[in-house]
This record gives structure tokens, sequence and C-alpha cells, in this order.
């Protein structure tokens, strides 16, 4: 592993370099000098005889395919929904696009129509989110 300062002070780590998700990272970070990308959701395809779902989204200019899974503990109520561990890192500073995508596969897997391609939101590299953040924080104090 390799460890990142940010641009807020603040520390995040990324997987090896050679890794899928590095080079995504990386990519994001070169495109364009942008600190926010459009994010969509273009399809959702079921995976036969299991509980996972292959996902692809659209991340500035760039697809990408992730696999989620949906659980249904015995006896309890409510199902659990997980993206890969590649989206989990990848989205780990862009909660409200993981939020709507895990939403939306919940909404498929239970029969609901999902108009696709829809927008998720806006991915921001780790130094703009933790800015965000920052700021955000700033402003709840006052």
């Amino acid at each position: 592993m390799q460890k990142l300062s940010g641009a807020a002070g603040g520390s995040w780590r990324v997987i090896d370099k050679g890794s899928r998700i590095f080079e995504l990272l990386e990519y994001t970070r070169r495109l364009l000098g942008e600190k926010r990308m459009k994010t969509s959701l273009l399809s959702i395809q079921p995976v036969e005889g299991t509980s996972e779902f292959k996902i692809l989204m659209l991340i500035g200019d760039n697809r990408q395919q992730f696999t989620f899974t949906v659980e249904h503990p015995e006896q309890e109520s409510f199902t659990v929904i997980g993206g890969d561990i590649d989206f989990c890192k990848f989205f780990r500073f862009n909660q409200h696009i993981s939020a709507k995508v895990g939403d939306l596969v919940g909404q498929f897997e239970q029969g609901k129509i999902v108009e696709l391609p829809v927008n998720v939101g806006d991915f921001y590299t780790p130094e703009a989110a933790m800015e965000r953040q920052r700021d955000c924080c700033q402003r709840e104090r006052v």
C-alpha cells in the first residue's frame, strides 16, 4: 500500500500501483484537472443463479464495471446491499454515489422499474471531497 497526503491535511490509503482501482483513481485526477465529474449508472444485469448484479457506470468519460451483492438475512426484515471491494474503495470519498447506486440496485432486485441511464451524482477526487467535507463542517459550526 502507498500512503498519500490530502490537500486538506488529511491522508488516505490506496491499494498497490498496479491495481485497476489505482489506475482509475489516477485517471480521475488527471482528467482535465477537474475536481468533479458527472457519474451515471448505465446498466444493472443480474448474474444468473446468484444474488449478484453486474453494474456498468460512466465516471466522466470512463466506463467501469462493478459487482453488487444483495442478501436477505433469515428472519430479518431488511436487505443487505453491497458493492465489491473495488467499488467501495473507489467511492470511499463519494458516499452519496454509493448510497444512490445501492438504492437503485435494491429497487431493481425487488422488481421495480429503474429507468437507465440515470445520473447518480458528481464524483469528487479525494482532495475535493475532503475540502467539501471540511467546508460543510465549518458551516455547521456557525
